[in-house]
This record gives C-alpha cells, structure tokens and sequence, in this order.
C-alpha cells in the first residue's frame, strides 16, 4: 500500500504530492508543498508562493563592490557552510538567515558560499540545511543504487555524524546574526 497525504513511516513525513521525502520535510505554510522537495526543484511552487518570491528578488538591492569584497573576506576565501576555498570570482553571497524567512537584505545577513552550497541551502534554514546534509547518506543508500554497490564493496564507508559548517568553527556567523 502506498503512503498518502500526511502518513508518517520510518519517521518520515509524506507530503501532499511527493511520496518520498526527507525526514527534515516541513510543509511551506503558503502551498502545502513540502519545501526539501520545492528545494531540490522536484516541485514547483504555486503560483503565489512563485509571485512572493518574484517580488522579493526584484527588490533585492545590488551589492556594491566594497560589500562583496566585505562579505568575501569574511570567511577569508572560503565558503561558509563547507570551508572549501574560493576565488573571488566564484563566489556567491548567501543570506544566513532566509529573506523569505525575515532576514535582512544587509552585509550582516550575507556569507560567501561556493556555488554548491548556495544552491543546495536555497531558502532554508541553517538547521534545516544541517538536517538535509546530515541526512545525505541515508538518502543515498535509499535512492542510489551505485551507492548501495560502493558501501557493499567497501568503496565507500558511510560515516553519519553531526555536521559542523565552516564558519561555525571560526566562530563567526550565530553571534554576529544575533
């Protein structure tokens, strides 16, 4: 039997039109839809959620050249979330905290993030992305069958534990957000 709207098995949460989500799913409060799966471009959002996010993006201002400079050096060349190391040119600004989620459009809600790591947090939440990337090798060895053969064959060995970004070992970021 197949899981429907708002079943829970194994500790996941089943949104209304994906059946297989992860288990950080929360619901969007506008759509209904699951956000992981909005994140992952598995769903599109509705129209209103889409008009939301349109009109966020056309009032974002443009940073200057001092202030990607500034938010470059925050992180001394290197991205955020996975420390690794940057060119200027290859950076992307993140907002720490989400505008869609109340943050401000300034240099103290803006981190440097490789273009990975931008992409994968989206419009999350740092705890939120912490949840998905924590969870990654659980979904791999529930969605990818070359993964499966690499852990079986001892390719690869799965070692789940608590992710820790970049910036939270310099301690740099929760403190200056708050």
């Amino acid at each position: 039997m197949l899981p429907v709207e708002g079943d829970v098995m194994r500790d996941r949460f089943f949104c209304r039109r994906n059946l297989v989500c992860f288990e950080a799913c929360s619901v969007c409060e506008v759509c209904g839809d699951c956000d992981m799966c909005v994140a992952f471009g598995q769903l599109d959002r509705c129209q209103k959620c889409t008009r939301l996010r349109g009109d966020r993006m056309e009032n974002r201002r443009r940073l200057t050249k001092a202030e990607r400079i500034e938010v470059y050096q925050k992180m001394d060349g290197h991205c955020a979330y996975c420390g690794c190391e940057l060119r200027y040119e290859d950076m992307q600004v993140d907002h720490f905290e989400p505008l869609h989620c109340g943050g401000s459009d300034t240099v103290d809600n803006m981190f440097p993030a490789c273009r990975s790591c931008n992409h994968y947090k989206s419009t999350m939440s740092i705890e939120t992305f912490r949840k998905m990337v924590e969870n990654m090798p659980t979904a791999l060895m529930r969605d990818s069958v070359t993964y499966r053969n690499a852990v079986r064959f001892g390719l690869v060995i799965p070692r789940p534990h608590q992710v820790r970004f970049y910036f939270e070992s310099l301690d740099v970021g929760r403190m200056d957000m708050e």
